[in-house]
């Protein structure tokens, strides 16, 4: 095979690489698409192995072979990772019928199941299975043994039911384990080992819980905002054309059809209008009756716990009697939710934020019903402990009593006696087993109560409506009783509460762990049956956030919660005598002190007592609450800092979007406006750069032909503000640092080209010593003029009318402020304050929201106020604006630069100067200051002298020098007049091979550079400034509402009519339709109304 032949059969396997990588983005039918699919694979497995040449042909086929093989490993490894993912498959299935809303609690269902697993190793590996194995056996001592007075009955049902008897003296429980130090042949610490795995199973589950919310935080970043183009998105990229099976496909179906639902319930929520304040008096209703059923709850179960104390010294207790408690936590957990949810109809929020709500008030009820009940238990154990002295010396006296007793019989005061048989020595009350028996049975009674009230409330529901709804006087199904929806709240509240109950209770009771991962292993079966079989997809379909952080929030504070007592019984209270594995101590945490003196070196004792010093413990706390405290506020930072980094990725994309989808048009209309420029041209010819390197002397380049000035006039100029043009400079040997530069450079020089058009019509011109520029007779250009047959006090009276209507009338304050002028508007705002005594500026921000809310305020102030609150704005909290800060004092005139200064200073207590030299620092900050001084020129006689002076000055500040001399760059162009500054651009063309804006772009950087670019654009023409400004706010991805207002609020009593109408002729199309296009609701109404009556 020849070269030729080689070369081209690689490129043939290249193209069919290439059509196999991207044959999913092919607008082609499946069956097409498998056909080229199928045909491309067989030819590059045919020839792809063949490219190699001479000895390392094999060699290369080989590791073209090894490495399809390694991508097909990892992708089937990938498929099996995702198949052992457990019950993946029925959480999608559920998902697909019911939304991601009921679906993440099935998500945390199995997250929380892999956690009790993980905790369920740690105790029965470092716990239950060494006392098992190496421990004494069952009998051996009183601790393991049934008394003799209960053995008859330790079997029966009822006693194990309610775990006594032989369950009461078994591994579930604290009392079981034996006090040796060292157990078995390896001499295992089990006292040690006990005690730390209760504490490690705290600090286990903080670190998963902290480590999943850190995780989840990250989910969905980077994806932009979730309301836009949302029904576009799902409707032509939801459906997976690859599935293949029939129930597979019903899934997708309904999963799309659902978050259709989600999206639609969204826009309703975020449209909707209320009256606010008979919301706000049925919230506060809402919240009252709330806090009242949960005080009830409370008192409740402190009442019955009370009540069972007196209970348990009686012998004739009936089954209820046995179990109240239990049976009233249970039926508040049932019945307080549901109530909850009716009382929450009152308050109508959207259903993603009732959802949160819910789960705050039934985690408040369950939280509360717990710590009522760990009180009113701690009240028992105290009356336990009382009693444990004395029992503890009547077990002693016990014991020599048999000890006299036998040497009395067997008249021999040398026998020795043999041991009393472990069921007969007395024994104290255990209080740590009771505490563990009493969650266990609250664990046991909970999963009872949960799965009775599925088969009862929605399964025997569901049976009842499906097969009596043909022969029933109503519709069963669209009325009452209809079909259950699944209780999210409840359920996700029950899983917290639950996993509450035993991180408290895995201390008292190893064996807690086990059941409750029997039951999250069969409530995951059982739900997701019970989900699928009886229950209905909620009315008000909605979607979950991103992540699960509300549910792990909830986790986190329960956790630490459920600590708190654990440690307060370690700490504080002494252990029971004659069970578990720290009687015989003071304290429980005696253990790791007898660790440390007895097994460490010395000096390790030393510093643990250091480290347990209070006086390192406070100052420890008190610098780890500084820490958190430091962490989140830079975290905060970054999350501000992000989202500003997400805005401009997106206007970037969206800037190259419009450039690649209009190279061609851009391409004539660069070249129509090239024509127009002299022989130093914006563009330099192909081949040249930006910037002039050194090279030998070179030939002058030719003098392109004159063009008629205006002769390209009726060529669409509105797109080149717009869209970059393609570098010319960029051929195949530029770098990509360089295109990527000049291609930056390219967009900013659009601006100036109409601009250079103007210059390049008086380029003939004589030229005299001086001239002036004559000017009509000043005209108004503004939108909003003085309203004719003005009456503050009848405006007053239907400013009034519409803030105090049932619903606020927008429409009339809308229609009153945008055709008042800003004279007449602060006589309104006399009258009102004189007529009401009220401000009707706060009267107007406590019933208006959102972005009518800002415009409405800027109207009612003064420019001056409105100019120094932009300024204030767009300085204050973290970053600083600088583009509104150049925006305005570029454009405004010398008084008006010197009533800001004097508002601002009366509104904010600080000077501009003080603002900006806090804010903004280097060439920036001179430039601000030199604007602030208010020098321009403001005349209309233009002096050709001082033109060609200033040029020269230029020239040899910036070109001639290596380092460019900025401050005569600020000096020259914040004092010198518009006409003026068109003068020195003309003679900079002269004598420099660049003009002056692309040499600005090419000696300076960073915030200086849209400085001093900004000066020049208002200098030359304020509406075109102002109109790409617009532009800009409306243009791609998103709309800066706050340009839109800042400039149509800002410029309707001064040039708006100049803004629309230049709006018009650089970009084809209005201002109004524009702000249509990208507005909604009340702003579109009020921002239109400023652009004037027509």
């Amino acid at each position: 095979m020849s070269e030729g032949e080689m070369a081209k059969l690689m490129e043939e396997v290249e193209e069919k690489k290439k059509l196999i990588a991207t044959i999913r983005t092919k607008p082609w039918r499946m069956r097409r698409r498998l056909t080229h699919l199928r045909e491309s694979q067989q030819f590059v497995d045919k020839f792809e192995g063949a490219l190699g040449k001479g000895k390392g042909r094999k060699w290369y086929a080989y590791k073209v072979m090894m490495k399809k093989k390694w991508i097909k490993f990892q992708r089937d490894f990938e498929n099996f990772r995702t198949a052992c993912i457990p019950w993946e498959r029925k959480i999608k299935e559920v998902e697909s019928h019911f939304g991601s809303s009921v679906a993440s609690y099935f998500i945390f269902l199995r997250w929380m199941y892999g956690m009790n697993l993980v905790m369920f190793g740690f105790t029965f590996g470092l716990v239950v299975i060494p006392e098992v194995l190496m421990g004494l056996p069952y009998g051996s001592i009183p601790r393991k043994t049934v008394p003799r007075a209960e053995a008859d009955s330790a079997q029966d049902y009822s006693v194990l039911m309610d775990f006594n008897g032989y369950c009461k003296y078994s591994v579930l429980f604290y009392g079981f384990y034996n006090n040796q130090r060292t157990i078995g042949l390896l001499q295992f610490r089990l006292p040690l080992s006990y005690l730390l795995v209760g504490i490690g199973t705290f600090g286990y589950s903080l670190m998963v819980v902290i480590r999943t919310m850190a995780k989840n935080a990250d989910v969905g970043g980077g994806d932009g905002e979730d309301g836009e183009f949302t029904f576009a998105w799902k409707m032509f990229t939801s459906w997976d054309y690859l599935i293949g099976n029939a129930e597979t496909a019903d899934n997708k179906y309904a999963s799309i059809t659902t978050s259709f639902k989600e999206s639609i319930v969204d826009e309703q929520e975020n449209q909707k209008d209320e009256n606010i304040h008979l919301r706000r008096f049925l919230r506060v209703l809402a919240n009252f009756m709330i806090i009242c059923s949960l005080g009830g709850s409370g008192y409740l179960i402190y009442f019955v716990v009370k009540r069972s104390q007196e209970f348990a010294s009686r012998d004739d207790l009936s089954w209820y009697e046995k179990n109240e408690l239990e049976i009233i936590m249970s039926l508040l957990g049932l019945v307080c939710p549901p109530l909850f949810e009716t009382i929450a109809e009152l308050e109508e929020y959207h259903p993603r934020i009732a959802l949160k709500w819910q789960l705050g008030r039934i985690f408040a009820l369950f939280l509360g019903n717990l710590y009522t009940f760990l009180f009113a238990l701690f009240d028992e154990v105290n009356t336990k402990l009382e009693l444990e002295g004395s029992i503890r010396n009547a077990s002693l006296w016990n014991m020599k009593e048999y000890y006299a007793n036998f040497t009395l019989n067997a008249n021999d005061t040398e026998a020795t006696p043999p041991p009393m048989h472990p069921s007969d020595v007395i024994r104290g009350p255990c209080w740590e087993t009771g505490v563990g028996i009493e969650f266990v049975k609250l664990t046991v009674s909970d999963i009872q109560v949960t799965y009775l009230t599925i088969l009862i409330g929605d399964f025997a529901r569901a049976v009842i409506v499906r097969f009596l709804n043909y022969c029933w006087c109503w519709d069963l199904e669209a009325g009452f009783p209809s079909y259950g929806e699944f209780d999210i709240s409840g359920n996700v509240l029950g899983l917290v509460f639950n996993q509450g109950m035993i991180w408290m209770g895995a201390f008292y009771a190893p064996g807690l762990v086990g059941i409750n991962v029997l039951r999250l292993l069969s409530s995951m079966y059982y739900q997701c049956w019970a989900v699928m079989a009886t229950n209905v997809p909620h009315e008000r379909v909605f979607k979950a956030s991103k992540s699960n952080n509300f549910y792990m929030g909830l986790l986190l504070l329960i956790l630490f919660l459920s600590l708190l007592p654990v440690v307060f019984t370690i700490m504080t209270l002494p252990p029971s005598f004659d069970c578990g594995p720290f009687s015989g101590k003071a304290k429980m945490f005696d253990v790791i002190m007898e660790t440390i003196d007895l097994d460490l070196p010395a000096f390790l004792g030393t510093l643990f007592s250091y480290a347990a010093n209070p006086g390192l413990i406070i100052p420890a706390v008190l610098l780890m609450v500084l820490a958190i405290y430091y962490l989140n506020s830079v975290s905060e930072a970054y999350q501000g800092a992000n989202m500003e980094l997400k805005k401009k990725m997106q206007m970037a994309r969206d800037e190259e979007k419009n450039r690649r989808n209009n190279t061609e048009s851009t391409d004539q209309v660069q070249k129509d406006l090239e024509d127009l420029l002299p022989n130093r041209s914006l563009a330099p010819e192909p081949g040249q750069y930006w910037f002039r390197p050194l090279q030998e002397k070179e030939e002058p380049p030719p003098k392109p032909t004159k063009v008629k000035p205006g002769a390209a006039g009726k060529k669409e100029l509105q797109k080149d503000m717009t869209l970059a043009s393609p570098n010319p400079n960029c051929t195949p040997h530029s770098s990509s640092a360089f295109c990527h530069w000049s291609a930056n450079r390219n967009v900013k020089m659009t601006f100036f080209k109409k601009f250079f058009k103007d210059i390049i019509s008086k380029r003939d011109s004589e030229e005299d010593d001086s001239f002036q520029v004559t000017h009509k007779k000043p005209e108004f250009h503004g939108t909003i003029a003085p309203y004719p047959n003005f009456n503050p006090r009848k405006d007053v009276i239907f400013l009034e009318e519409a803030i105090n209507s049932r619903n606020v009338d927008e429409d009339t304050i809308i229609s009153v402020l945008v055709q008042r002028s800003n004279e007449q508007r602060q006589e309104i705002k006399r009258a009102f304050e004189a007529d009401t005594g009220k401000s009707l500026a706060d009267e107007l921000k406590s019933e208006l929201r959102s972005h009518l809310e800002d415009v409405v305020l800027a109207l009612l102030m003064t420019p001056a106020q409105y100019d120094a609150f932009i300024i204030r704005k767009a300085t204050k909290g973290f970053g600083t604006n600088e583009d509104v800060i150049v925006e305005v004092l570029a454009s405004r005139t010398n008084q008006q630069i010197r009533e800001l200064q004097e508002a601002f200073k009366e509104e904010y207590g600080q000077t501009m100067e003080e603002v900006i030299d806090s804010e903004t620092d280097g060439d920036f900050a001179l430039a601000l200051h030199a604007m602030l001084k208010a020098n321009k020129n403001e005349g209309h006689i233009v002096d050709l002298a001082l033109a060609k002076k200033d040029a020269r000055e230029l020239f040899e500040a910036g070109e001639e020098h290596k380092d460019i001399d900025i401050s005569v760059f600020i000096d020259i162009l914040t004092t010198r007049s518009g006409p003026q500054l068109t003068q020195t651009f003309k003679h900079y063309s002269k004598i420099s091979d660049v003009n002056l804006p692309k040499a600005l772009d090419m000696e300076l950087r960073g915030d200086i550079e849209d400085c001093l670019i900004d000066i020049v654009k208002c200098s030359w023409s304020k509406p075109a400034f102002f109109a790409e400004r617009l532009h800009k706010a409306m243009e791609g991805h998103g709309t800066c509402e706050d340009t839109l207002m800042r400039v149509l609020v800002g410029r309707s009593e001064v040039d708006l009519k100049k803004i629309i109408s230049e709006f018009k002729l650089m970009y084809g199309k209005t201002l109004q339709q524009c702000i249509l296009d990208d507005t909604k609701g009340h702003l579109e109404k009020i921002l239109l109304g400023l652009c004037g009556p027509n």
